[in-house]
């Protein structure tokens, strides 16, 4: 293990959504410069992005979680925040990242020690609208 992990952004699919992934993390990468370190936690090894568990003996999501999350803090030790995001949440547009700050700092005051949010707040687009970014 080489320095420590500050936060981890954590996502997890299953091998029908697997395909989603790697494009994913180019499309954060643009949209959410510095993120966390990005782990994916999958049932299968569809995913080429470099920080990803597999789990093909997991028969439940719970199950795949669960394995995936203690894989990964063997790997890289225990991270003092978890951002836990869906595949199908993560975001396709701009968000408003600020929002981050604030939410940790009410954490951090209040001694939170993990914190697993389902979804990365965004701001509010028009329903069909073309992502701005192409992957």
């Amino acid at each position: 293990m080489g320095d420590p992990v500050k936060s981890l952004l954590v996502c997890n699919t299953f091998h029908g959504n697997a395909h989603y992934c790697d494009p994913l993390v180019r499309l954060l990468d643009r949209l959410w410069p510095g993120h966390p370190e990005v782990w994916f936690i999958t049932d299968s090894g569809r995913i080429r992005h470099p920080n990803t568990v597999a789990t093909p003996t997991a028969k439940t999501w719970t199950e795949v979680a669960y394995r995936g999350l203690l894989e990964i803090f063997r790997r890289v030790g225990m991270p003092p925040r978890v951002y836990w995001v869906h595949e199908d949440l993560m975001p396709i547009h701009p968000c408003a990242f600020e929002d981050f700050a604030r939410i940790e700092a009410v954490a951090e005051k209040r001694d939170f020690l993990r914190r697993f949010l389902s979804e990365i707040p965004c701001r509010v687009r028009r329903r069909f609208q073309r992502p701005p970014v192409s992957v």
